[in-house]
């Protein structure tokens, strides 16, 4: 289970939630909420962070965008200074 936050262009912040799931494969990860309630506000996000629980250390973890978030945020949030990372190859 996590949180999740975006912020838009004129300072406002939308937030979202990743509640415990049975099957993982068809989950939506804590930012999806954010990004929907920004885009369909038309909103340019700027920036995107994670916070989740991690029972195994009983610990909370703060998490940069990963995923389909990395996408939502290449598409979506033009004044980001997130930019996809080049893959490597071994």
């Amino acid at each position: 289970m996590g949180a999740a936050a975006v912020r838009v262009a004129d300072g406002g912040v939308f937030t979202g939630v990743g509640l415990d799931k049975l099957h993982g494969a068809v989950a939506l990860c804590q930012e999806t909420g954010a990004f929907v309630q920004a885009y369909t506000r038309d909103r340019d996000v700027v920036a995107s962070v994670c916070a989740c629980r991690d029972l195994e250390h009983g610990r909370v973890l703060i998490l940069p965008p990963w995923g389909i978030s990395q996408e939502w945020l290449a598409l979506w949030a033009p004044g980001s200074k997130w930019r996809p990372r080049a893959r490597t190859t071994r």
